[in-house]
């Protein structure tokens, strides 16, 4: 498993359950994002959808998945940052490293 962000409403976001995103508050913030595309989750039928977000030209980027209260981005690169802070902001929270540092875009 490599490098990871993660959109969070805690301080910290091993801590996400203390402020947590609801997992029906994500589905429908994702579902109306503009930067994101729905998939089905990895097991199939009754696991949580992933979401990537896609690019101007319709290229699929980072993974985005719900789990305990926050969203995990796996794949992310500086070029996706502003998307990802927007799609933070449009939840009420932010973006955040694996070592707890924030973005802003």
């Amino acid at each position: 498993m490599g490098y990871q962000l993660h959109i969070t409403r805690a301080d910290s976001w091993l801590d996400a359950r203390d402020a947590p995103i609801d997992a029906d508050e994500w589905l429908a913030a994702a579902r109306a994002s503009p930067h994101l595309a729905e998939r089905p989750g990895p097991g199939g039928d009754g696991d949580p959808p992933t979401f990537v977000l896609v690019d101007g030209a319709g290229h699929e980027a980072p993974k985005l998945t719900w789990s305990e209260g926050r969203v995990d981005v796996r794949g992310a690169r500086a070029a996706h940052l502003s998307q990802l802070v927007s799609v933070a902001s449009a939840l009420g929270a932010r973006l955040v490293g694996d070592d707890h540092e924030s973005y802003d875009g």
